[in-house]
C-alpha cells in the first residue's frame, strides 16, 4: 500500500509538471506568434483601393434579372445590409442559405430554358462557328428569345474592373456568371450571317473587357472564369473566325489592343489571392466570434485553448503572400513551370501548441492553390498564341515557310520555356500547357494562307 501511495504521488507530481510545461509552452505559443515575418505577410495581403473606373460587380450580381442599370447599386446595398444582419445573428453551424433572399429576385428572371442553355456556345467547346453555321435559323431564334440577357452579358465588357461589394458571408461567394458566356453565340451568328467586321469588333471588345475584369478580380472564381472567357471562349471564337477569312482582311482597330501581349502583373494572382485570404480570415474569425450554443461550455473552452484566429491567419498570410512577391513576378516573367508550393509544416511544433486546430486547417488548405498559379501562366501563353496568330496574318506575305516566320515574331510574344509549334497536319498552332487541368497543349486553327 505504501508503494502504491508513493507511485500515485509521483504520478500526480509528474502530471502536474507536465501540465506546467504544457502551460508554459501554450503561453509561449500564444506570445511568440505572429512573428515579424508573418506580420509583414499580413500587411502584404491587405487589399489596396480599387482601380479607377466603373466596378462591374453590381452588373454581375444582377446579371440574370431584369434590374434597370440605375437600380443595380441599390440592390447590392440592400443585399449587403441583409447579409450583415444575417451573419450577426447566425450560429456557426447554421450555413443554410435559405435565410437570404436577394432583392434582385423581385425582378423578372431572365434565365434561359435548359434547352436554350445547352445551345449556347461554351468555353472549351472549340466549334462555336460550326454549331451556329449548321442551324443559323435556330440560333437566330435563340438569340432573339434571350436578347435582353445577352445584352446584359455583353455590357459587362464596358466596365473597368471587378471588386466584390458584399461582406464576407457563407451564403454566396460570387455573382452568377453562367450567362456571361452567351454573347459569344450572338457574335458567331453575326459572322455566319456575313456581318464579319461587326462580329470581329464585338469579339475583340469582349476579349479586352474581360481582360480588365480578370486582372482586377478580387475573387478567385471570377478570376478563373474570366481567364476562360478571354481565351477559351472569345479567343477561340476569334481564331475560328480568322481561319475562315482571307489573311489580308484587316481586323477592326479595337483588336490590336485587345490582343496585346500580357504583362507579368496581368498574370499574377495577387489580387485574387488577397480576396481569398480576406474571406478565409473572416471565416477563421467567425469561428471565434459567432455564438454557437451547440458547443456548450466545454466545447467553447476547448476551442479557446486549441484555436487562435490571429495565429491561423498570420500563418495563412505567409503562404498567400508568395503570390504577391517580387519572386513570383520574376517566376512569371521567366515562365517557370515549377511553383514553390508551401510544404505542410506538421503539427509537432511550438506554434501549434496554442493553435492545434488552426495548424490542422492550414495544413489542409496550404497546397491547394499551386495549380491556379500555373493556370494563370497558361492563360498568358494562350494570350500570346492569339497575338501570334494575328501577327502572322499581318505578316503573311513575308517570304519563307511559317516556321521561319514564327521565329521572326516579337520577343513580347515569346516564352522563355515553351515554343509555339505547328500542328501535325500543318493547319494549327499549339503551345504547351503547364496546369494539370488544362490539357497537354492548347491550339488554334490557322488560316488557309498560313497552312503548310
Amino acid at each position: 500500500m505504501a508503494n502504491f501511495r508513493k507511485w500515485t504521488k509521483r504520478l500526480g507530481i509528474a502530471l502536474l509538471a507536465l501540465l506546467a510545461v504544457l502551460a508554459v509552452l501554450w503561453g509561449l505559443s500564444r506570445a511568440l506568434y505572429p512573428t515579424a515575418e508573418q506580420r509583414d505577410a499580413l500587411a502584404l495581403m491587405q487589399q489596396p483601393p480599387p482601380p479607377p473606373g466603373e466596378n462591374a460587380f453590381a452588373a454581375m450580381w444582377t446579371l440574370d434579372h431584369a434590374v434597370p442599370a440605375e437600380e443595380m447599386a441599390g440592390i447590392v446595398g440592400h443585399d449587403s445590409e441583409r447579409l450583415e444582419a444575417l451573419q450577426a445573428t447566425r450560429a456557426l453551424d447554421e450555413s443554410d442559405p435559405a435565410g437570404f433572399e436577394s432583392a434582385r429576385d423581385q425582378y423578372p428572371d431572365l434565365s434561359p430554358s435548359e434547352s436554350d442553355r445547352m445551345m449556347f456556345c461554351a468555353a472549351r467547346d472549340g466549334n462555336c462557328l460550326e454549331r451556329v453555321g449548321e442551324d443559323p435559323a435556330g440560333y437566330r431564334e435563340l438569340v432573339e428569345r434571350n436578347r435582353q440577357l445577352i445584352d446584359r452579358g455583353d455590357a459587362l465588357a464596358d466596365y473597368d474592373h471587378y471588386r466584390s461589394l458584399l461582406p464576407a458571408n457563407w451564403e454566396t461567394l460570387s455573382p452568377p456568371l453562367s450567362a456571361a458566356r452567351f454573347p459569344a453565340t450572338r457574335q458567331a451568328l453575326w459572322f455566319v450571317e456575313g456581318r464579319t467586321d461587326e462580329a470581329l469588333a464585338a469579339t475583340c471588345r469582349n476579349i479586352a473587357g474581360w481582360r480588365r475584369l480578370t486582372e482586377s478580380a478580387d475573387q478567385l472564381v471570377v478570376r478563373m472564369l474570366g481567364q476562360l472567357f478571354v481565351t477559351e471562349l472569345h479567343g477561340s471564337l476569334l481564331a475560328e473566325m480568322l481561319a475562315e477569312m482571307p489573311a489580308d482582311h484587316p481586323l477592326p482597330a479595337n483588336c490590336k489592343p485587345a490582343l496585346a501581349a500580357p504583362t507579368p502583373s496581368e498574370l499574377s494572382l495577387c489580387r485574387a489571392m488577397r480576396g481569398e485570404y480576406a474571406f478565409g480570415a473572416w471565416a477563421m474569425e467567425s469561428i471565434e466570434t459567432l455564438d454557437n450554443s451547440n458547443l456548450g461550455p466545454l466545447g467553447r473552452l476547448r476551442s479557446a485553448i486549441l484555436f487562435s484566429a490571429e495565429a491561423t491567419n498570420a500563418e495563412r498570410a505567409v503562404h498567400f503572400a508568395q503570390t504577391c512577391s517580387d519572386a513570383e513576378l520574376s517566376r512569371i516573367v521567366a515562365d517557370i513551370p515549377e511553383v514553390d508550393a508551401p510544404e505542410p509544416a506538421g503539427l509537432i511544433r511550438l506554434a501549434c501548441v496554442g493553435n492545434f486546430i488552426g495548424c490542422a486547417l492550414n495544413g489542409i488548405a496550404a497546397p491547394a492553390y499551386t495549380d491556379y498559379r500555373l493556370r494563370a501562366q497558361d492563360y498568358g501563353a494562350r494570350l500570346e498564341l492569339l497575338a501570334t496568330l494575328t501577327w502572322l496574318r499581318e505578316n503573311a506575305e513575308r517570304p519563307g515557310p511559317i516556321d521561319e516566320l514564327l521565329d521572326q515574331r516579337p520577343e513580347s510574344l515569346r516564352s522563355p520555356t515553351r515554343r509555339v509549334e505547328i500542328g501535325e497536319d500543318g493547319d494549327s498552332l499549339r503551345v504547351r500547357m503547364f496546369g494539370a487541368r488544362d490539357g497537354e497543349t492548347w491550339s488554334v486553327p490557322l488560316p488557309a494562307a498560313l497552312q503548310q
